[in-house]
């Protein structure tokens, strides 16, 4: 987001803000991966709030997709972003 100048300020629904608008700026490249880190947004607060547990092979999985999506991110700084 602040990389193509703007900023998502600490209010409700901020998290959910900053996913909808990396798969605009990111385009068809991160059509699947935004829904799937949005899950996981959601996920989150049930285990933080509700003391759920998430088991070891969803934790990897969400290494790998982070990975994945970090290296999108890096393309698109290093190429899309400055055309």
């Amino acid at each position: 987001m602040l990389a193509a100048g703007y900023r998502v300020k600490a209010r409700l629904g901020h998290h959910q803000l900053t996913f909808l608008a990396a798969g605009v700026a990111l385009g068809s490249k991160a059509a699947e991966v935004i829904p799937y880190f949005d899950r996981c947004r959601r996920k989150r607060n049930v285990v933080a709030y509700d003391g759920d547990e998430v088991g070891e092979d969803v934790a990897d999985e969400l290494v790998h997709r982070v990975e994945a999506f970090q290296a999108l991110v890096e393309v698109w700084l290093e190429r899309d972003q400055w055309e």
